[in-house]
């Protein structure tokens, strides 16, 4: 199965780190964007992309992934994973409250990073 990801993350170091996480558990269809605009116009390019998992760090140099939230949702049925360094646990309530359907706290271990991807899409054993 090839697991197809979308994901949003503008730092450099943090993107290299999880596309080499993915890449670890054999997720090698990444797409990756560094800002809201770029994301959301590749999107409305491509409008028959479909994803298996979606991950989107909250604060990005153009804006707040929670802006995307509801039309990402409306468009895609695969789990939606936040990604932050807010560790306050209002801000996490806040953020599943809005519907994403994990967050994730930076930095992240592999060993828990893949325990917790492998809960949401089916990865090579």
């Amino acid at each position: 199965m090839n697991t197809r990801v979308l994901y949003l993350e503008d730092n450099p170091m943090n993107s290299l780190v999880a596309i080499e996480m993915l890449d670890m558990m054999e997720i090698t269809d990444v797409e990756h964007h560094t800002t809201l605009e770029s994301l959301m116009n590749s999107l409305n390019a491509n409008p028959s992309a479909d994803y298996d998992l979606i991950m989107l760090d909250i604060m990005l140099p153009d804006g707040n992934s929670t802006q995307i939230l509801p039309a990402i949702k409306a468009r895609f049925s695969c789990p939606i994973l936040a990604f932050t360094a807010r560790s306050q646990q209002a801000d996490i309530d806040h953020f599943q409250a809005l519907g994403f359907t994990d967050v994730f706290l930076k930095p992240m271990a592999f060993d828990e990073f893949e325990r917790r991807i492998s809960a949401y899409v089916k990865v090579a054993s």
